[in-house]
């Protein structure tokens, strides 16, 4: 997919990838995969779209593409500049190859560290917390038909 903010660019593109993929051996494949391309109104349009795409793999080419990056929000592995390719962070450079697919950007993190680490959450209360969590907690067990879960709540206030 390429979202540009230049039809001129957009054309050059699909002359540019027919041409490309014909000499290829998975040509048929990369036609099939080949997405579209989309012309923005601006810059800030077409990262709006793309954090609404969450792309596994988004690449930015442009002249303040820098700063364009800090406003991405949604993808598994960010590529800024020409030079930065997307093979080469598959491959080489990092950041990996194993990045959330389908969109699961919008919720998902690429493999890494933290993949390796077992966490665990930790909750620590006093009565006084509980009193001011009981209503809020007591609701929405209720509203999930978990009586047994509100009943806790209430038990340890009786």
């Amino acid at each position: 997919m390429l979202i540009t903010d230049s039809a001129a660019l957009a054309d050059r593109v699909e002359e540019e990838l027919r041409s490309l993929i014909r000499g290829l051996e998975r040509a048929q494949i990369i036609n099939a995969a080949t997405c579209c391309l989309i012309v923005a109104d601006d810059l800030r349009q077409a990262i709006n779209l793309a954090n609404d795409f969450a792309p596994e793999h988004l690449l930015i080419v442009a002249e303040d593409a820098g700063r364009l990056a800090t406003q991405v929000e949604n993808a598994g592995a960010i590529f800024v500049g020409a030079y930065a390719t997307v093979p080469l962070g598959d491959y080489a450079a990092g950041p990996n190859h194993t990045l959330p697919t389908s969109g699961a950007a919008r919720f998902a993190s690429p493999l890494g560290v933290y993949s390796f680490m077992k966490r665990s959450s930790v909750l620590s209360l006093n009565r006084g917390d509980l009193e001011m969590l009981r209503d809020a907690c007591v609701r929405l067990a209720a509203m999930e038909g978990l009586s047994a879960h509100a009943h806790a709540v209430e038990v340890r206030l009786e």
